[in-house]
């Protein structure tokens, strides 16, 4: 009997060392989880800013597009214009 109680001791021994260790490695991975939400943070928050830096220079393009089409219409029309009346009073 008093064998089978020391199997038993050596046996919660070896399974509580385990439980230490896993608790260990548990309080390690919870570490690295920690640092890996502050770089996902910063990495979203750099995400967001470009995001929005994309969307000002989309808008600073299209400004520019459109003055530019509406340049190339006037610049159209005055031929036109000037073609026309070349045609007229020849």
């Amino acid at each position: 009997m008093s064998m089978k109680i020391n199997e038993v001791e050596k046996e919660q021994e070896v399974v509580r060392g385990r439980i230490y260790r896993l608790g260990e490695r548990l309080s390690e991975i919870k570490m690295e989880i920690e640092l890996l939400d502050v770089q996902m943070a910063c990495v979203l928050n750099q995400r967001d800013k470009a995001v929005e830096r994309i969307k000002f220079l989309r808008m600073q393009r299209d400004k520019g597009v459109r003055f530019f089409r509406i340049s190339l219409y006037v610049k159209f029309v005055s031929f036109f214009i000037n073609w026309f009346l070349k045609i007229v009073y020849l």
